[in-house]
Formats: structure tokens, sequence, C-alpha cells
């Protein structure tokens, strides 16, 4: 009786893992949400579709946050005339005087982002890991969410599929 119980608390956690991973990996919607960027400019979800967005939530002192920044800046280079946009939100823990230097220092062509009080990253679903990028459709859909650095190849494809004819 216990083996039989067991098989089947482990099938309903697999089941249930794959239910989730389905929403995950699922096309949703994002409500509107505003960002302030570090140059004072007023951004919104809502204005962006359309068009593709990647939104980065990053911190200074992330290695791997540091190691995709080349990764976005030619991202931003090939595709920002097309209307594609980038905008890296800092983590709330990350201070805004070490955001505003980074930004200078590697002059990051992109929106750069101060997240003071955690809302964004609570608005899209408690971000806590750095990175964490999300991909944004033309739809105004989450297309991917993505935990740890991205693949910059699988990004472009998609970029291509969307923005070049």
């Amino acid at each position: 009786m216990r083996i039989k119980n067991k098989i089947i608390i482990t099938a309903l956690i697999v089941i249930l893992s794959f239910i989730a991973l389905i929403k995950i990996n699922h096309h949703n919607s994002i409500k509107n949400i505003e960002f302030k960027t570090i140059n004072g400019s007023i951004l919104d979800l809502q204005s962006l579709k359309g068009k593709p967005a990647l939104i980065s939530f990053w911190s200074t002192d992330c290695k791997s946050c540091i190691e995709e920044i080349p990764h976005l800046i030619e991202l931003h280079e090939k595709y920002a005339k097309h209307g594609f946009r980038i905008i890296a939100v800092a983590m709330e823990y990350t201070p805004p005087n070490q955001v505003v230097t980074m930004s200078e220092a590697k002059q990051l062509p992109y929106s750069i982002v101060l997240d003071p009080d955690a809302a964004i990253a609570h608005h899209f679903g408690d971000i806590r890991l750095t990175p964490t990028t999300f991909l944004i459709n033309p739809a105004g859909e989450i297309e991917k969410k993505i935990v740890g650095s991205f693949n910059q190849h699988e990004i472009m494809q998609k970029l291509d599929t969307w923005l070049i004819p």
C-alpha cells in the first residue's frame, strides 16, 4: 500500500510540474507597467506593443549579468532601428550610484531602469535571480523567460523572424 501511495504522489508531482512548465513557456500577456529610466524618461509596456522588447533583470555585482552586456549592446545596435527595445532593470539591492556609474562606464545604449522598491520585479513574478530575461513578442506577450544567461543566437533568430523582412 505504501509503495502504491508513493507512486501516485510521484505521478501527481510529475503531472503538476509538467503543467507548470507548459504555463511558464506558454505566451502570457503582461499587464502594463511604467519604467522610469535613469535618464528620467518614462516607458510603458503598452507603448512598446507592436514591436518586440527584451526586459533584463540584472545587478552590478552579478558576473553573468556583466558578461551579457556586450550581447545586449550588439542586440541593441542590430535591432533598435527596427523598433526593438531593451530595458535593463537593476534589482532593488543594487545601489543606484553603481548602476549609473556602470551605465556610463560601459556606455550602455539601451534603457536602464532602477527598481528600488522591487515593484517591477514583483510585476514580473517576484524575480530574485539575476540575470533573468524576458523576451516580449510584438503582441506584447512573454515569448520566453530565461533564468541565467540567455542564448544570443536564439534571441536573434526570433528577432529576425519578427523584424527583418
